[in-house]
């Protein structure tokens, strides 16, 4: 049998806009991974650097509280920058902006410093974010967008897992300094690949017209008042998570190694059901994830008091995690179906902001409560908030979302 040059010649596309999306969420993903990497490295040697430089614990907590204040700090001005910039130079220079910080952690760093890094990695976390899934939400068909979007979350998780344990090993065989090192060359790869993002299919990649965040909190403050309040508990009772279990675990007894290991165990678990939650969504609406998600979380919780040895408070661990990570890209989902097409990023930027005041809120509630009462009292608060979003997301959000 003799071949004719057609039989020999490179194939066409049969399907140029699978491709397309193929391409999109590869250049998004891997960008993700790599930045949740390097922060996810970051972030446990960071107190220990603070100690190191003459920082008393108390100090310590307020530095690494300043990642949160910049990121809520963030939210809203990101959403203008994301709009009157466009989506690619925000992730490049969000990740450009993370490695500029972490490098000054390499040498000596004041207290001072430690804390503009902090405040710069908490900045740069949520313009990252903010302009990641705005490029996403109008990349990706409305009939994957759950998957899309809880498969983002499931990548985050993979690279917060992956950096400390690369972290760990880098620590052991060269010190602490190769972390920083490290962490710095990722988050410039990062930056290098979000360049590559590929335009979405129809649209210009210039920037869209801007839209106050005024305009937008007025025309859509039915949803801020009412699924926003929901998102904003739901962000409550996953920030006072990693707060409440290294309490909890101190509270029977436990050593840090313990501990340590009981939480690692928990994120490890958290990456197992983003797939499935995101095809639920889909193909059965935010909510056949959302109520498991949040009464999930609050069932876990309320078993908490009632442990009292590690196998214990390991259990719950796993099932918090189980609950969360069936919900993983749940807020992402919910934000972006609401989302105008004029206006997107100042409204996902509202939406950011309310999550960003939920989890900071979330773990002082815990605080004052177990201040004025007991820790006991804080976990039931956090079984309360759970409900709570439970049953905002069971009133309003819709049954079904139509392609």
């Amino acid at each position: 049998m003799t071949l004719k040059d057609d039989d020999i010649s490179p194939r066409p596309c049969l399907n140029p806009r699978r491709d397309l999306r193929r391409r999109i969420l590869i250049a998004t993903y891997l960008p993700s991974l790599l930045a949740g990497m390097g922060l996810g490295a970051v972030l446990p040697v960071l107190p220990s650097t603070a100690l190191d430089y003459g920082a008393s614990s108390a100090d310590a907590a307020w530095i690494m509280s300043m990642i949160m204040f910049g990121s809520l700090l963030a939210s809203l001005p990101a959403s203008v920058l994301t709009a009157r910039l466009g989506e690619r130079p925000c992730l490049v220079g969000a990740a450009l902006l993370q490695a500029v910080a972490v490098a000054g952690l390499i040498h000596d760093p004041s207290l001072p410093l430690i804390a503009a890094a902090a405040l710069a990695l908490g900045i740069g976390q949520s313009v990252f974010a903010l302009a990641r899934q705005t490029y996403l939400v109008d990349a990706i068909p409305v009939a994957i967008r759950a998957r899309a979007l809880s498969t983002l979350g499931g990548v985050l998780r993979m690279g917060m897992f992956a950096g400390p344990l690369c972290g760990s090993a880098l620590i052991i065989l060269h010190g602490r300094t190769a972390v920083y090192v490290a962490a710095t060359t990722v988050l410039v790869i990062a930056a290098a690949t979000c360049w590559l993002l590929p335009t979405p299919t129809g649209r210009d990649d210039s920037p869209l017209p801007v839209t106050t965040l005024r305009t937008v909190l007025y025309g859509d403050r039915r949803f801020f008042a009412t699924i926003g309040f929901g998102i904003a508990l739901l962000a409550a009772v996953r920030g006072s998570r990693q707060v409440v279990l290294p309490l909890w675990a101190e509270h029977c007894g436990l050593d840090a190694a313990t501990t340590s290991l009981i939480i690692s165990l928990s994120w490890a678990v958290d990456v197992l059901l983003f797939y499935p939650g995101g095809w639920l969504m889909d193909h059965y609406g935010r909510r056949a994830t959302a109520l498991p998600t949040t009464f999930g979380m609050a069932l876990a919780f309320a078993a908490l008091p009632w442990t009292q040895d590690a196998l214990g408070v390991a259990a719950v661990g796993i099932l918090v995690a189980l609950s969360n990570g069936f919900g993983s890209g749940l807020v992402m989902t919910i934000t972006a179906d609401a989302s105008p097409a004029q206006g997107r990023p100042q409204f996902l930027g509202i939406s950011r902001f309310l999550g960003d005041l939920g989890a900071a809120g979330g773990p002082a509630l815990l605080s004052l409560m177990t201040g004025l009462l007991s820790l006991t009292a804080g976990v039931w608060c956090i079984v309360a908030l759970a409900v709570g979003a439970g049953m905002v997301f069971a009133h309003y959000l819709p049954r079904r979302t139509s392609a």
